[in-house]
């Protein structure tokens, strides 16, 4: 982003040069990572800081969008607790949740429209560890049983 926002000209390329490819279980996306909450919150505390400073036009749509990808990784950190190579028991499972939502609660997602995003951010402002373990585990249920294999 650095690049981009330090960029003097631009050549946008309808071409796909990259193909995604997801295993089973060795894709990276599938593993169990203990420390990915606090990788993905530093992405995006960095992307909304280079923003702030290069963007001055239509910011509201730009924070709106970083809030939405920050609510989705919550929630995938969330869920992966629930994974079988996370051998995380009740106890480390709902201090996960905590640790995370003592960070979150700080964050003010009341501009999101979406019902959806607007539920999830709902869970996070009630600051209930318990709450957010029933409703990550039932995600997670429910994602396992309607996923297409």
């Amino acid at each position: 982003m650095k690049c981009f926002f330090n960029a003097e000209s631009l050549y946008i390329m309808h071409n796909i040069l990259y193909h995604y490819m997801v295993r089973e279980n060795l894709s990276l996306t599938r593993k169990f990572k203990e420390k990915k909450y606090n990788e993905l919150m530093y992405v995006n505390d960095t992307i909304e800081t280079l923003v702030k400073k290069h963007i001055k036009y239509n910011y509201r749509k730009i924070e709106e969008a970083l809030l939405y990808i920050r609510l989705k990784n919550v929630y995938s950190c969330f869920n992966d607790i629930f994974r079988k190579e996370s051998n995380y028991n009740f106890k480390k499972r709902i201090k996960y949740i905590s640790e995370i939502l003592s960070v979150e609660k700080n964050i003010n997602y009341s501009i999101i429209k979406d019902w959806k995003f607007k539920v999830l951010s709902f869970f996070l402002k009630i600051n209930s560890n318990i709450i957010i373990y029933v409703v990550s585990k039932l995600l997670n249920l429910y994602k396992r049983i309607y996923s297409p294999k």
